[in-house]
């Protein structure tokens, strides 16, 4: 056992364990559910729980067995996990039935719409087969006219300085 800076006790997972009467592992599983959140490795890696997260967690620390666990043939100091209240299961149920029917409904549609879309791409498809299929069979249109040839520009001797540069400059 060792204390925090308040005087408080931190034990490890097996003392922790001796002391609120239960298992390691569900120590272990509380640690690891994150039931415990003061709790903490040291630096080699061992951990440190408080006793307000053993308290926190509804550990009682260091009570003795109630009777009603001892005539159970539970040994003295083992008692069991603190109980869940079936009120908080039954409400945690209901909600994640209705998470489950969310998800499958929402599965439902995603495969309707992904079955709608496949149609909508094998009509596309055969519109595009129907198109290439009939551009195949039209006859190639007729090649372009040809270019008109220029007609011959006047020589330009016959004509003066200012012909001559209007004939070079295209005017």
């Amino acid at each position: 056992m060792t204390e925090d800076t308040s005087g408080r006790p931190r034990w490890s997972v097996a003392q922790a364990a001796k002391r609120a009467g239960v298992a390691r592992s569900t120590i272990q599983r509380y640690l690891a559910n994150g039931k415990m959140p003061g709790a903490y490795r040291d630096e080699t890696g061992v951990w440190s729980i408080g006793v307000e997260d053993l308290l926190g967690a509804g550990f009682r620390v260091d009570a003795p067995t109630p009777p009603e666990q001892a005539a159970e043939g539970v040994p003295h100091g083992q008692a069991q996990a603190p109980a869940v209240d079936q009120a908080e299961q039954a409400r945690r149920i209901a909600e994640l039935e209705a998470e489950l029917a969310e998800a499958r409904r929402r599965a439902d549609v995603a495969e309707a719409v992904a079955r709608e879309r496949s149609e909508q791409i094998g009509d596309l498809r055969r519109t595009i087969a129907a198109l290439e299929a009939s551009r195949s069979d039209r006859t190639p249109p007729p090649p372009a006219p040809a270019p008109l040839a220029p007609s011959p520009a006047p020589p330009a001797r016959s004509r003066g300085l200012l012909g001559r540069v209007a004939d070079r400059w295209g005017l």
